[in-house]
């Protein structure tokens, strides 16, 4: 016979009993193994027939609904319910019975995926581990999607951290399956580790300056960086497009090209750019096309840069993703090029001479650092040299807009005359900088400084040579300047020379005073199409700013423009030019005298007075360009 125990013994082995089912101790945190398994038939279990009151800190909270999903709480925005858990109210002493509760898990997978960038830039999606000591981004993503999105502020995550503690305590005390279901997408940012969603890894670092290939007889990048070395004896041409310095010259039958293998090599693993350079071609008839740069890691969409003239006309590939232009090119003339590579809007551009040939969608450049080749190519390594000139090429790690770039393709020069940007310097594009002679600079310019002619010993110029599309035959020219006069002669303000000797001396046959005052005071301006074509603007005041500008084209004639308004014009004609880089002369028409000159209206005087803001042009510009010049 059975003795039968007193009440109270009888009451705390039954308490004994729940406690070694119910009183689970955990002390580590949870590892990522157990998080993965979603086998879900021991969890919950309790292997307990009567209910009874748990310790407050395992206390179950009574839902009928505990599910994932978009809303306040979440610490995850915008993201569609894909898990639900479903059971019955925990009061319910059937339930308690019952350890096999898969019965009341349901698993909705049917909900549409969806993806949200948090950034525009963003291509290729990833996970990786991160220690959370590492990380400063507010950027997570959910495990059992892969997909990229946003967390929101602090505020909200420390709290959804709090819940979620509690909870992880909760599933602590039951078994492993148990756990796997609070999922990776309501971990805290404060756990151990947590998934990340990034684009790529851009093994790029940022670079802080362009890449400058001057070709003044050296491959040296100007700062000295990414510095170049010719392949089978290159050589340069005196007068490139900027006639002042040197051009690189290449042979193709000769296999020349210059390569550029300095270590770190160029990364441009999406990264925008815009390549710009001036090309001079003596032959566009290779089978393969006349290659002009490249930098390749492989053989494979988007990996391998190829720059060439094929068919006479530019081709812009990045290996099976890429663009070809429509401009038909010619032999033996100069053109800006410019390529342009925009990641933000997946776009590529071509340009030339300042003027877009070509655009169309794009991906990314996706190869590594690699040596770079200008010249020829990795694709067409063997044939399709380019034979001609190259001259000041410019690598900027950037996209440039259409603006940008008309002025780096029709900006010959630009002397603002101020002490700020240096008196004799050049701002425009091409660094041509000028010398004066006899000249000084005055605070009381038209903007900011200007420069001071006649005020003391005579002659009083300023000079600057090089100008290559100012000597080329039919092609459209633009001068820009202001002038204040202190006394009303006859003189020269802008004198042009067909080149100068190495003695100094001004080539013999062609010289043009181009601005001018008349005998009669009236500003005069003048052109040559085998004889001289002039315009006669009005009388000018002294010690009063004026704005003048000269255009020509082939279409319009020359044009005089006076304080941003047409004054006059002549027809359409020719524009003969001296064949050669020009030199300009401001305040006289020095060395004049030396050679046969033709003066038209003007008198071979100096000219007495301040002059501001030069500018040359190779275009024509429009009655909108001059109005915003002489209203600055």
């Amino acid at each position: 016979m059975q003795t039968s125990l007193p009440l109270n013994a009888v009451e705390l082995r039954r308490k004994e009993k729940i406690s070694k089912v119910t009183k689970i101790s955990r002390k580590k945190p949870i590892e990522k193994s157990e998080m993965t398994s979603l086998n879900v038939d021991k969890c919950l279990h309790t292997d307990v027939t009567p209910p009874v009151q748990m310790q407050p800190d395992i206390t179950v909270p009574s839902l009928d609904v505990v599910e994932t999903k978009r809303n306040e709480r979440s610490l995850l925005a915008n993201i569609p319910v894909v898990m639900k858990i479903k059971r019955k109210k925990p009061n319910v002493k059937s339930d308690m019975k019952n350890p096999n509760v898969e019965r009341h898990m349901q698993m909705d997978m049917t909900k549409p995926r969806q993806m949200q960038y948090y950034s525009s830039a963003l291509q290729e999606p990833m996970l990786s581990m991160k220690s959370t000591d590492d990380i400063s981004s507010q950027h997570t993503l959910t495990a059992d999607n892969d997909l990229p999105i946003v967390t929101q502020d602090k505020d909200k995550a420390k709290s959804k951290q709090v819940r979620w503690n509690k909870r992880s305590r909760q599933c602590a005390k039951q078994t492993t399956p148990c756990r796997s279901l609070l999922r990776y997408s309501e971990r805290p940012i404060s756990s151990l580790f947590y998934l990340l969603a990034t684009t790529t890894p851009n093994p790029c670092p940022a670079y802080t300056q362009n890449i400058f290939w001057t070709f003044d007889s050296t491959l040296n990048d100007f700062y000295d960086v990414f510095n170049g070395v010719g392949i089978n004896g290159v050589s340069y041409v005196a007068n490139g497009y900027v006639g002042y310095g040197y051009g690189l010259k290449l042979t193709s039958s000769l296999n020349q090209s210059v390569l550029v293998s300095t270590t770190p090599y160029l990364c441009l693993r999406n990264i925008s750019f815009t390549l710009e350079v001036w090309l001079y071609p003596t032959n566009l008839t290779q089978t393969n096309g006349d290659n002009l740069f490249g930098q390749c890691q492989a053989f494979s969409t988007d990996q391998c840069i190829h720059i060439a003239i094929r068919s006479q006309k530019i081709f812009m590939g990045f290996y099976g993703d890429d663009l070809t232009g429509t401009t038909t090119l010619t032999v033996n003339r100069w053109y800006h090029l410019a390529l342009v590579l925009d990641v933000t809007l997946l776009k590529k551009s071509i340009y030339i001479n300042g003027i877009l040939d070509q655009y169309g969608s794009s991906n990314s450049f996706k190869g590594l650092a690699n040596s770079l080749k200008i010249g020829t190519n990795d694709v067409w390594n063997t044939s399709g040299f380019y034979n001609g000139y190259m001259d000041q090429m410019l690598l900027t790690l950037r996209s440039k807009n259409a603006t940008e770039i008309l002025i780096d393709a029709t900006v010959v020069v630009y002397y603002k005359f101020d002490v700020a940007t240096g008196i004799y310097d050049d701002s425009g594009p091409l660094y041509i900088n000028g010398t004066g002679t006899d000249v000084s600079s005055v605070s009381s310019g038209r903007i900011n400084e200007a420069l001071l002619f006649g005020s003391s010993t005579l002659p009083s110029y300023y000079q600057f040579q090089g100008l290559t599309a100012l000597g080329t035959a039919n092609q459209a020219f633009s001068i820009s300047l202001w002038i204040n006069p202190s006394f009303i002669n006859g003189s020269v303000i802008l004198h042009v020379n067909g080149g100068y000797d190495t003695t100094g001396i001004g080539l013999p046959g062609w010289c043009i005073p181009f601005i001018g005052i008349s005998s009669s005071g009236h500003v005069v301006v003048q052109s040559w199409i085998g004889s001289i074509v002039s315009v006669l603007g009005p009388v000018l005041l002294t010690n009063s700013w004026i704005h003048i500008v000269e255009t020509w084209s082939a279409t319009n004639g020359l044009r005089l423009y006076v304080n941003g308004t047409l004054n006059g014009s002549t027809a359409a004609s020719t524009y003969s030019a001296s064949g050669h880089p020009d030199t300009i002369t401001l305040g006289n028409s020095v060395n004049a005298t030396n050679i046969s000159c033709t003066a038209g209206l003007l008198v071979m005087s100096q000219f007495f007075g301040l002059i501001d803001e030069f500018q040359l042009y190779s275009r024509e510009l429009n009655t909108t360009d001059v109005y915003s010049l002489a209203n600055p």
